[in-house]
């Protein structure tokens, strides 16, 4: 692209000094702060530009656009799960080999928490199913089943304690 413009929601980045020190050194983007997408504009086909308004200075502008990437942040928002030590020094949630499990029994992970290489939302639905999948047998281990289901009518399963097997 000849040039990028890169919408901040807020009034500064919240990525790493050494992140932003290199968007700086990238010349052909730009960074429009307070500001968001409102709406993507174009056809069936192609998209021609964004509509967005910045929130501080109350304006809204139209921007000329072949491509629209949305992404939000760069840090993973995982510090509820660093005081059970189940993220690694970067923030991301540890898994196990080949699954969605984390070091806690019954709590799965899946998208930019878990993953830092892809980051792309095709990747993180996949993840998204493995953890649901793996979620799924979990709980069937844990005597969850359709006849419980039916019973608890919209409430919780609560399994008893001894039932759940690690590493199912």
């Amino acid at each position: 692209a000849s040039s990028i413009t890169m919408l901040a929601r807020g009034a500064a980045l919240r990525a790493s000094p050494v992140m932003q020190a290199r968007l700086k050194e990238i010349k052909n983007i730009s960074v429009l702060y307070n500001t968001q997408v409102d709406e993507i504009v174009g056809n069936d086909t192609v998209v021609t530009g964004v509509s967005v308004s910045n929130g501080v200075e109350g304006t809204t502008a139209r921007l000329s656009a072949d491509g629209v990437f949305i992404a939000i942040g760069h840090i993973p928002n995982t510090n509820l799960f660093k005081k059970w030590g189940m993220t690694d020094t970067e923030g991301y949630l540890t898994l196990g080999s080949r699954n969605q499990h984390t070091e806690v029994p019954g709590v799965f992970a899946a998208g930019d928490a878990a993953d830092r290489t892809y980051k792309q939302a095709g990747v993180a639905a996949g993840d998204g199913i493995k953890a649901a999948l793996d979620a799924y047998a979990f709980l069937r281990t844990c005597g969850y089943s359709s006849v419980v289901a039916r019973e608890a009518q919209g409430g919780y399963y609560t399994p008893p304690a001894d039932l759940c097997r690690e590493g199912f």
